[in-house]
């Protein structure tokens, strides 16, 4: 649980000023992981689905985002993606792909109606089930 906790601060913190696209990507995946890694240091079948449920949603995500932006290095206007502040030109030139990019990168916020949101949420529940109020607690804080 330690690690996971570690992994989650870790990733949230780390990413919180970082311009560079690539490790702002990298430090969400840490922050990610150490979610599906408290989920499975719960230990029940609950841990176990919500870990199995956010890995997926997880999984799927991160390939749309690297989908979109693979896509968009195709382009020669946006060839040379370095920065988080490079993809505001994004929507001028594709506003489809920069809606999906946005919807993505909400997903793995956790923002409410996105599939990022209920994976956190079933990690949260099944911390809640299990009579583990301040773990819960502490995962809701972090995800915010």
């Amino acid at each position: 649980m330690g690690c996971a906790f570690a992994s989650i601060i870790i990733g949230a913190f780390g990413a919180y000023n970082e311009p560079s696209l690539q490790r702002f990507l990298g430090f969400s995946s840490i922050s990610n992981m150490g979610f599906i890694l408290a989920s499975l240091s719960l230990g029940t079948y609950d841990g176990l689905y919500a870990a199995i449920y956010y890995f997926f949603v997880y999984l799927l995500t991160m390939l749309l985002v690297f989908t979109i932006l693979f896509a968009l290095r195709k382009d020669k206007d946006f060839s040379l993606i370095k920065n988080i502040t490079d993809l505001s030109t994004i929507s001028h030139g594709s506003p489809w792909l920069s809606m999906s990019l946005g919807c993505a990168l909400f997903s793995l916020a956790g923002i409410p109606p996105f599939g990022g949101f209920f994976g956190k949420f079933a990690i949260i529940i099944a911390y809640l089930n299990s009579a583990n109020f301040l773990v819960a607690l502490c995962l809701l804080l972090l995800s915010v």
